[in-house]
């Protein structure tokens, strides 16, 4: 039996396999950069999902606070309502009964014949 090899030529030129080589290190150091630049992206997903969620927990907080500064509002109206004077608290109208309280019986008691 015998084993005869024809001899074949190179696939590649050593230039062809050096700049190969040198584009896959180049390649390399691409991925290597693209891992980082991942994990920094994935570290700004994170930061932003908790600023997420800590603003709409704001939110919520503000929509209550909204909601009770307006029941404030509510009470304050009715106080201002219960506290807001009457016709019959009118100051002139006061004045009035005063004086008519004083005049009247001076009146009433010059009418009378004999005193």
């Amino acid at each position: 039996m015998c084993f005869c090899y024809a001899q074949q030529k190179p696939l590649l030129t050593n230039e062809q396999i050096v700049e190969i080589a040198n584009k896959m290190k180049e390649m390399e150091s691409e991925i290597n950069n693209q891992k980082l630049s991942i994990g920094y992206l994935e570290d700004l997903v994170k930061e932003y999902e908790e600023q997420t969620a800590i603003d709409s927990s704001l939110l919520s907080q503000k929509d209550l606070q909204i909601s009770v500064l307006k029941e404030r509002e509510d009470n304050y109206e009715q106080q201002i309502k219960l506290v807001k004077p009457k016709w019959y608290d009118n100051k002139y109208l006061w004045y009035t009964y005063g004086i008519a309280s004083a005049i009247i019986p001076i009146y009433l008691a010059s009418q009378i014949p004999g005193l």
